[in-house]
């Protein structure tokens, strides 16, 4: 137990009517704390301890946590904040300073990618989508195309609106994604014939005008108006409300994945930069493969 830990605990208690719960967290992320100090230390911490802590035993704590315990950054950062508040209180109290904690920031927690939707559910939605033979006009076209491509592609919003008319036409297109890089995909071929089609909508067939445009032909589809045009499919069709744009291109890496595909080819088709932006695909297929096993086999009823 750390110096002190007990007023604190009763000043959470008396002072602040912090609930049973919330005191209880403290008192366990704390505990936590003492016991990485004092290993490090070979003795139980002391009010000198405290008071010579530095940002870099703290900064190691949290390694510490990340890589020995292997407990999430969201976790890492909890315990730093009940430490911080532990040391603002016995700073506000005159019992120690040390402005050292409060040097050391938050670690970024990584967004988990959007939960998928089924390969069936991806094609029921692509058939409610899909134009008439006869009669469709050139928005049903290309908000079908757009959809099309973002899944068929795995591409980003920015990246599929970033398409031109001849990259209708091509059985690999070149896309410039994030950083400049640039990547080369394969076209599938209900996707070009989508790309193809609005193409021969609007009347061109080749140069490097925007491909998906606005109801007046006049400029490239912006991000914001693309998530209008998905917000108002899902509305109508009455889909799920996590079916977003980024959730198409998460269940192409997802249905990839499923299908046997390998992470590092994964990672050069959704162009990342490391194979830990890919990885969060995996981490979250694996959750989703336990939870099928948990749920199915005949052991687990």
């Amino acid at each position: 137990m750390l110096p002190y830990q007990n007023k604190f605990l009763d000043y959470l208690n008396h002072e602040k009517r912090s609930s049973h719960h919330t005191i209880l967290a403290y008192e366990r992320d704390l505990n936590i704390f003492s016991q990485f100090l004092g290993n490090h230390l070979g003795q139980e911490p002391t009010e000198n301890d405290l008071k010579t802590l530095t940002d870099d035993q703290l900064q190691s704590f949290m390694t510490h946590s990340i890589l020995k315990e292997q407990v999430s950054k969201q976790t890492v950062n909890r315990r730093l904040s009940s430490i911080k508040a532990f040391f603002k209180f016995l700073n506000r109290k005159k019992i120690l300073r040390n402005d050292q904690v409060f040097l050391v920031h938050n670690m970024k927690a990584e967004k988990a990618p959007p939960k998928a939707i089924s390969p069936k559910e991806v094609i029921d939605v692509l058939t409610k989508l899909r134009p008439p033979k006869e009669g469709a006009n050139m928005a049903s076209k290309r908000n079908y195309a757009l959809v099309l491509s973002m899944y068929g592609l795995g591409v980003r919003i920015s990246e599929a609106l970033s398409l031109n008319v001849k990259d209708a036409f091509a059985d690999r297109i070149i896309i410039l994604g994030k950083g400049g890089k640039e990547r080369s995909l394969p076209v599938p071929k209900p996707v070009r014939s989508a790309l193809e089609e609005l193409a021969k909508e609007r009347g061109i067939e080749k140069g490097d005008e925007a491909l998906f445009v606005n109801a007046r032909y006049s400029e490239r589809l912006t991000a914001r108006a693309a998530q209008i045009i998905i917000k108002n499919i899902r509305q109508e069709l009455g889909l799920p409300e996590h079916l977003t744009p980024h959730t198409l291109r998460h269940c192409f890496a997802t249905h990839l994945l499923e299908n046997g595909a390998d992470i590092r080819t994964l990672q050069e088709l959704l162009g990342h930069s490391s194979l830990s932006a890919t990885e969060r695909y995996l981490a979250v297929n694996a959750q989703e493969l336990k939870k099928s096993h948990d749920e199915s086999h005949p052991l687990n009823k």
